[in-house]
């Protein structure tokens, strides 16, 4: 994946989690869905791992690989 795919997917997989953790207040018992919230947040948390390691962090508040972190 380039770098565009990568961003439109953990976007994605992003509004997919927000919009499960929602459905989750209201119903808080549906197994399925918290099987799905756990399978969206796990799969985002590759994705956003791989794009770290090849592009540098998505957020100001994420450690950088590289050895001149203040760059």
């Amino acid at each position: 994946m380039n770098r565009d795919d990568l961003l439109r997917e953990l976007t994605a997989l992003d509004f997919v989690a927000v919009d499960l953790n929602l459905y989750l207040n209201t119903h808080p018992m549906d197994c399925e869905a918290i099987q799905e919230f756990n399978r969206v947040i796990h799969k985002a948390g590759q994705l956003r791992d791989m794009y770290e390691k090849a592009y540098g962090p998505l957020t100001a508040n994420r450690a950088s690989e590289c050895p001149w972190q203040w760059f």
